[in-house]
């Protein structure tokens, strides 16, 4: 059996991540694409892989009369576990599957309490926070923003969620600029 080029292999592939690639010897090449989260075909005059992208802990192998090769999609990590990878996560330390977003700056509202968006939570948000509490839709003063849990009102939930977030800038996200 023949492993050239297999521990090389099985680190790149590890470390593909959401990019293209290629690899090659005298003795195969392999080229791949997982930005589009499909599956893939790779061969070679010797082997053909198929890859599972996009299912975590998926393993494939393939073999040829020279070498068997082995290998598994690491699927990239999902910190907060809300089953959002922390790459496409707008708040990658805070569950919030909804990926709930009201002004659309890349940071989930349950980690962007940065009601002024001037990138840090401080007395100007809480002040903001103030004129629309106990608000809910179709009031006047309801500012989507606010609710940082995205349950409809403006209450102690999200007088909380500020008071965790006071000093800090919002985030981390991983898809924020």
């Amino acid at each position: 059996m023949k492993t050239t080029g297999y521990a090389s292999l099985a680190a790149l592939l590890l470390l593909a991540g959401a990019h293209a690639g290629e690899m090659s010897s005298a003795n195969y090449s392999i080229s791949w694409d997982v930005t589009d989260g499909g599956g893939g075909l790779m061969t070679s005059a010797s082997y053909v892989l198929v890859d599972s992208v996009g299912q975590p802990s998926a393993i494939g192998a393939s073999s040829s009369a020279s070498y068997i090769l082995t290998a598994g999609f690491h699927a990239a990590p999902d910190t907060d576990t809300d089953l959002v990878r922390d790459f496409l996560d707008n708040c990658s330390l805070d569950p919030n599957s909804d990926q709930f977003d009201s002004n659309s700056d890349g940071f989930g509202n349950i980690c962007d309490a940065d009601l002024n968006d001037d990138g840090f939570v401080d007395l100007q948000d809480l002040a903001v926070l103030r004129t629309v509490f106990l608000t809910q839709p179709g009031n006047p003063a309801w500012n989507p923003d606010a609710d940082f849990n995205n349950d409809g009102a403006v209450d102690l939930i999200d007088a909380s969620i500020m008071r965790v977030r006071f000093l800090q800038a919002p985030g981390p996200s991983g898809i924020a600029p």
